[in-house]
């Protein structure tokens, strides 16, 4: 390989598409996802013509190029999707037990509309991906199995985990779509020789850490409330009398004597300032909660209060579970906070309740730059397969999203609830040490979801420590920890 080709090649990919029509709309997505995530500029052509290929995908060919990759034709017709489909057919699930895995370092990766045997064939100048990773990483990327169940979702309702094939298979915790993107990495590094390796995060950290709290509550514990726990934990005396007396207890003390909304979240900004971080705090904005303590931007002195204690931090809006699946909804609480006069270009929704499709379509309609709510609330890891940022797809119009997805790896009621993986506090460290370790060792991403009402020292005790183990442990190892609207404007930057 020539330096001049080289130093064309740094900036610029040419990549050859041989596919169906329809799909190269889907293809081009992958690799435009791949080159963000490597920093590198692609350029297609479905013709072989004068300009020099780099990179073939498509149908068997006899050219040599120096890289080339596997396509299944079947995957053009698995994808096919008319714009006006209204789902009176039935969208296909990749059958599971025709996964093929195969063994990629230390990790056994799933590969779809892919042949057996290993994943590199190579000669001196050239190298062939064996495995059709661009149809597998839109699977993934476009949360296609959740696009082709047949139950409609409504608010309040989640994609059940357990339907997934990262639960079949057991690999939500490996972000598969990084894995294929580090394949085509390896490839252009075998060909070019001098490709660079390292992922570039900000202050030569090797990875990013962005940090948010979804504030559900900014006074969970109010006088009616507390009179209330305190009934309940009275009536369970006679059954379990140790937890009882500890909750009435240790209640009593905490909540009489030194408990402050305002404290906590003082308290969480204390930890993070330690290591130069601010994080995203997604605020509740709806007048119509079942819960009226839900309801604490509309109370004068408790807005006042939140606005004077996250003057330095960035807002977003913490969507009720009706608001992604109603632009009604979502319009007039993103017109709430924005009347309360607070800023916001980010979105998370309550619960987890999303629906793909229908609720990107609305964030991008109200104006949202990015969301941060595409996660498993039952598990930890990676729903779309990826930890960097990245566009979604719009199916139907054969297009990606403006918006833009930083996906949801951690939350804290996903480790701890009993309904979930019900991890202690050392378990949820050795799950999340795990993760960043993958993290650094792949110069990706990871992001971390504390509720402000888990640092209750006797409802959750240690798991606000935990918080601040994490983060300690985080820096130690050379993260970049930041809030998501740092990540965002860095991402668009870079």
């Amino acid at each position: 390989m020539s330096a001049s080709l080289f130093e064309e090649v740094k900036n610029t990919l040419n990549i050859l598409i041989n596919v169906e029509k329809n799909f190269r709309p889907k293809a081009e997505y992958v690799f435009r996802t791949f080159c963000r995530i490597l920093g590198l500029n692609p350029a297609f052509q479905y013709e072989d013509s004068m300009q020099e290929v780099h990179i073939y995908y498509g149908t068997y060919s006899k050219n040599d190029y120096p890289v080339k990759i596997y396509h299944n034709p079947e995957s053009d017709k698995f994808f096919y999707v008319e714009k006006d489909e209204t789902k009176d057919y039935n969208i296909p699930v990749y059958p599971n037990d025709k996964v093929n895995f195969f063994k990629y370092g230390s990790e056994y990766i799933p590969f779809l509309f892919s042949p057996q045997g290993q994943i590199f064939y190579n000669s001196s100048k050239s190298i062939l991906i064996n495995k059709d990773i661009i149809s597998s990483a839109f699977y993934f990327l476009t949360c296609w199995q959740e696009y082709a169940d047949d139950k409609e979702l409504l608010p309040g309702d989640r994609y059940d985990f357990k339907s997934s094939m990262q639960y079949y298979w057991d690999f939500a915790e490996i972000p598969v779509v990084d894995r294929y993107c580090n394949m085509f990495e390896l490839s252009l590094e075998y060909v070019l020789k001098k490709f660079p390796k390292q992922r570039k995060w900000p202050i030569k950290s090797l990875f990013a850490l962005s940090i948010s709290h979804d504030i559900d509550y900014w006074n969970f514990w109010t006088k009616e409330y507390q009179k209330n726990n305190n009934k309940y934990n009275r009536k369970r005396l006679a059954k379990e009398p140790i937890n009882a007396i500890y909750k009435l207890v240790g209640h009593f003390l905490t909540k009489r004597f030194s408990y402050s909304p305002t404290k906590i979240i003082k308290k969480i900004q204390a930890m993070e300032n330690k290591f130069s971080a601010k994080s995203t705090f997604f605020l509740l904005a709806s007048k119509q909660s079942l819960d009226r303590r839900q309801e604490y931007l509309f109370a004068e002195d408790t807005l006042s209060e939140v606005k004077s204690t996250l003057t330095n931090n960035e807002i977003g809006l913490h969507g009720t579970m009706p608001a992604a699946f109603d632009r009604d909804t979502m319009a007039e609480e993103f017109q709430n906070l924005k009347d309360a006069d607070l800023q916001a270009i980010g979105y998370r929704n309550h619960y987890l309740s999303f629906d793909y499709q229908k609720s990107f379509a609305l964030l991008e309609q109200e104006g949202f730059l990015y969301d941060s709510t595409l996660g498993f609330w039952e598990h930890i890891g990676y729903r779309a397969g990826i930890s960097f940022p990245f566009h979604p797809y719009n199916i139907k119009e054969n297009k990606p999203f403006k918006i833009l997805e930083i996906p949801l790896i951690v939350m804290d009621t996903t480790l701890q609830s009993p309904k979930a993986m019900y991890s202690s506090n050392r378990q949820a460290f050795k799950q999340i040490k795990r993760l960043i370790h993958n993290a650094r060792n792949n110069y990706s991403h990871i992001s971390l979801l504390w509720h402000n009402t888990i640092f209750d020292t006797i409802d959750y005790p240690h798991w606000g420590k935990l918080y601040y183990k994490i983060l300690k442990y985080a820096y130690k190892k050379d993260a970049w920890i930041c809030s998501l609207r740092e990540l965002y404007e860095f991402w668009q930057e870079n």
